[in-house]
């Protein structure tokens, strides 16, 4: 009962927000319709009962009036039909984007990595729309719990026996919801196969992945593995489908009985003068009816309890987003951070066995140009990740200027930064949104947008564009597609907008680049960097020609540091940096 009542708050909230006035007239006419089928049966029953003592006018107007009832009720449940698919769309949109902006307002990262968020996700997107229709499901229930009230009343004043018809309602109304919590349970333990049977057929058709399956040859292969994978989760799914089914065919067995029953009581009380005809005529108008109440009853109950499944996931999704919002940090960062330091810092993946990095002391200073250096896995992109304060470390601190990170507002810091990834996103939109975004505060600002395209030699190819700034970067939309190259350049671009960040971070945003083109572009930023004088730059890099610029380079190994600084201390030493720069160089011999 709770978890209903708290899914009745939180529907008639959303739809409130989303179409107050459609929400008004939806159930207005919903209780509407319940009012016009009593009098439906209501006019049947004095029609039959006076047809040949009552007076000719009377009956034209009771015969009128429910006409204009029948005619309330026909009207009244195509409107509500109509509106209701009207009212779920915009519930439907509304909570989609609440789920957006409450998962884009946690403030790391760490709910991604964990499968459960991810599972909840998933279900949530797919039940949106039932949640959004479990509002109607409710005003119906209670429209047909006060059109059964009624016809309880009226089939009682005929015999009492007849009133108990309502009690045979509770069997299909409780198996119904026994029913739906076995449909639940079972997608629920199919969520994980369900996610990875659409993971990889999504591979074959999106273009980054589609070319490489191709030229493979592995698209039967990914095809048989995304059809295992439906095979279990259909195999779940359909398990619970028939135990679910097998529980609502009992229910209505039980009704039925009880429905036939109700019929042969009140033939027999016509035959034994016990009733009149119009008695029995309105027995089984409403009798009829309230099997139909029965039937809209376990239908919106069943409707109900699909959008109370999705009301769990929405709220444990809203009350986690709160929750880690509450204990982020609210202490504004309001000017330039001149230090930044890992005291023993350390992380461990959620579910990981061994922690990805461990027993991190690291100062970086202002002004500075600091180097990752170390093997896939050492632990490269993950301190990059605590540093940007996408992750909270799981042991030890980052502080910004002696202050705790985790004390800080995620948002404020994060407006101190930018940076350009490996795996940068490609924002298919106009050139001057996709770098504009870099700076929010910009956005618009044509001026501040050709700069950061020219400084990172995006001009190049933008100038060869159509529409230059305003062409769209989208082929399936009549726009242009990029090369490898070229997207890397734009997000380079992207990053240069922010020109007042303390902490700019390259992490091999330049991977697609010759290596003439990376050293370029890693020059830029460190002269960016010496000339601000409170910037810290932050490369993550294996080509050494660029790492060797840094002023101090750091050299990660199993998630721990095992050597720092410059590239003639380390190469003088001759330890693991040595030893990788002599890898690479001999490459080149």
């Amino acid at each position: 009962m709770n978890a209903i009542l708290q899914l009745a708050r939180h529907t008639i909230a959303l739809a409130w927000r989303a179409a107050p006035r459609i929400t008004i007239v939806v159930g207005a006419l919903v209780v509407l319709e319940a009012f016009a089928a009593v009098c439906i049966a209501l006019s049947q029953r004095w029609i039959v009962d006076n047809t040949e003592t009552g007076a000719l006018a009377a009956l034209v107007i009771v015969a009128v009036l429910g006409g204009f009832a029948y005619a309330v009720n026909a009207a009244g449940n195509r409107i509500v039909t109509n509106l209701s698919q009207t009212l779920a769309e915009h519930v439907d949109r509304t909570l989609n984007e609440e789920v957006i902006g409450i998962s884009a307002r946690v403030p790391t990262l760490e709910h991604l990595e964990r499968p459960e968020f991810h599972d909840r996700i998933t279900l949530l997107g797919k039940s949106t729309y039932e949640l959004a229709q479990s509002g109607i499901g409710l005003v119906r229930a209670v429209s047909a719990t006060v059109s059964v009230v009624l016809s309880v009343i009226l089939l009682s004043s005929v015999h009492i026996a007849l009133g108990l018809l309502v009690l045979l309602a509770f069997p299909p109304i409780w198996t119904s919801m026994v029913a739906q919590r076995h449909r639940a349970d079972a997608q629920k333990r199919a969520a994980a196969e369900e996610r990875r049977d659409e993971r990889l057929h999504r591979l074959a058709v999106e273009p980054e992945s589609a070319q490489q399956i191709r030229v493979m040859g592995a698209a039967d292969v990914i095809d048989s593995w995304a059809d295992e994978a439906r095979v279990r989760y259909l195999r779940t799914r359909d398990h619970g489908l028939a135990v679910a089914i097998g529980w609502e065919l009992a229910g209505w067995a039980v009704y039925m009985l009880g429905f036939a029953a109700t019929l042969a009581l009140a033939a027999g009380m016509v035959g034994s003068g016990a009733a009149t005809l119009g008695s029995f005529v309105l027995a089984v108008t409403l009798a009829t009816r309230l099997r139909g109440e029965v039937r809209r009853t376990v239908e919106s109950i069943k409707q109900v309890a699909r959008g109370a499944t999705a009301a769990e996931h929405y709220v444990w999704l809203r009350d986690y987003g709160r929750d880690q919002a509450a204990a982020a940090g609210t202490v504004q960062v309001t000017g330039p951070v001149h230090r930044i330091e890992l005291r023993g810092a350390g992380f461990t993946y959620p579910g990981a066995p061994e922690p990805t990095l461990r027993g991190i002391d690291l100062t970086l200073e202002a002004g500075q140009t600091i180097a990752l250096v170390g093997l896939n896995g050492a632990g490269k992109t993950t301190l990059v990740k605590l540093l940007t304060g996408m992750y909270p470390p799981t042991e030890g601190d980052v502080l910004l200027d002696g202050r705790p990170l985790e004390e800080l507002d995620a948002a404020s810091w994060r407006r101190r930064t930018t940076g350009a990834f490996q795996d940068s996103f490609r924002l298919k939109t106009t050139v001057a949104e996709a770098v504009g975004v870099g700076d929010l505060d910009h956005i618009d600002d044509a001026e501040r947008i050709r700069l950061a395209i020219e400084e990172t030699g995006v001009h190049a190819f933008v100038d060869r564009l159509p529409e230059g700034t305003d062409s769209l970067l989208d082929r399936s939309m009549g726009g242009h597609e990029l090369s490898g190259g070229q997207w890397q350049r734009l997000a380079l671009a992207r990053a240069h907008m922010r020109t007042d960040a303390n902490l700019q971070v390259l992490d091999e945003p330049t991977a697609a680049l010759d290596p003439q083109a990376e050293h370029e572009v890693h020059e830029l930023y460190a002269a960016r960097t010496a000339d601000a004088g409170e910037q810290i730059t932050l490369l993550v890099s294996h080509r050494f020609s660029t790492v060797r610029m840094a002023n101090l380079i750091i050299v990660l190994k199993d998630g721990a540091i095992v050597e720092r600084g410059t590239h003639a201390d380390l190469i003088a030493s001759g330890g693991a940096y040595a030893a990788l720069y002599e890898s690479q160089a001999s490459q080149y011999r």
